[in-house]
């Protein structure tokens, strides 16, 4: 594994990826809204 202070930035994405799946759990609409932004825009 690649350490964190030579890789921050796939660090950090990989928390809000853990934390945005989380959400995701209790509230599934969010989840096609951030797969599918051009849907959103046409809303």
């Amino acid at each position: 594994m690649c350490q964190l202070g030579q890789n921050p930035r796939p660090a950090a994405g990989y928390l809000e990826r853990t934390e945005y799946q989380a959400h995701v759990g209790a509230t599934s609409d969010l989840y096609i809204v951030h797969r599918t932004p051009l849907q959103v825009k046409l809303r």
